[in-house]
Order: structure tokens, then sequence, then C-alpha cells
């Protein structure tokens, strides 16, 4: 997994997409919740953990994808 606080300050600057940085915030937050969940869910903790990675990954790429068109 990335190292969650270099992530943090990586994107914290985006000062000109504030939603899409409180949006990136907040799965950077819930993500942080379920790893400090107890892990007996069945499996669907880990995937909830996978869907918010790729929740993340597909913010980052609308900010660039932005700052580029």
């Amino acid at each position: 997994m990335p190292n969650h606080p270099n992530q943090r300050s990586r994107w914290a600057s985006i000062t000109d997409q504030p939603r899409m940085r409180v949006a990136l915030e907040a799965l950077q937050h819930a993500r942080e919740q379920l790893e400090q969940a107890t892990p007996n869910k069945g499996g669907h903790r880990m995937e909830a953990i996978r869907l918010i990675e790729q929740a993340i990954y597909e913010v980052e790429a609308g900010v660039m994808y932005a700052r580029n068109h």
C-alpha cells in the first residue's frame, strides 16, 4: 500500500479543485478507518479497501486530466 502521509501531502495542494481534494481526503480517511477495523468481516473489509484504493486512483486521475485539458 502507498505511504499514506506522503500521498496526503502530495494531494493536499489541490487548491484549484477543492471538491476533489475534499473527496480525496474523505476516501483516505475511510481507508484508514477500515485498515484499523477488526479483520473478521468475511473478506468484505478487504474488498471495501480495494474499492477505496480504486476510487482514490480515479480521483487522482481526474485531477490530472483536468490539469492537462
